[in-house]
């Protein structure tokens, strides 16, 4: 039995419809009594992690008594300062790739506003940029958190 033809606008295919080719070019509709032909070839024996163990990665929130002092977040994809108390003179965020030049960097508070400072009245979180070094530079007084993840 051949295959009807599926064109448009004539004829429409189930948007769940799921198709194989036989050898012969026909289609196969895979069912539970025809399931998709699946060759795997030098895998790991059943019931073991295919792509291994996936730890997750994250620095959790931790005081930063010293925000003017590089801290190494290379390993993050993203760096969070937390700002419990407001600054009193506005602290500039920079981000380097190498601790060494260093770049402005703004972020994203969470009405997702950017931030290129942090300036009285502000307390909360601001998100950066990660996979580098950051530090705050310029300002005086504040207390900070830093945390980090993937």
């Amino acid at each position: 039995m051949s295959n009807p033809q599926v064109t448009f606008p004539a004829y429409f295919a189930p948007a769940n419809a799921v198709a194989f080719a036989n050898p012969d070019s026909s289609a196969q509709v895979v069912s539970a009594v025809t399931p998709m032909p699946v060759a795997v070839t030098g895998a790991t024996p059943p019931g073991s992690n295919l792509i291994g163990m996936v730890q997750p990665s994250y620095l959790a929130p931790a005081a930063w008594a010293s925000p003017g002092t590089a801290q190494d977040m290379r390993a993050y994809s993203s760096v969070t300062v937390v700002v419990t108390t407001a600054p009193s003179a506005a602290y500039t965020p920079q981000w380097s790739p190498d601790g060494a030049s260093w770049y402005a960097a703004s972020g994203l508070d969470l009405n997702f506003n950017t931030l290129t400072s942090i300036a009285t009245p502000f307390t909360g979180a601001v998100t950066f940029q990660g996979g580098g070094y950051v530090r705050l530079t310029g300002g005086t007084g504040g207390v900070f958190q830093l945390s980090a993840g993937q």
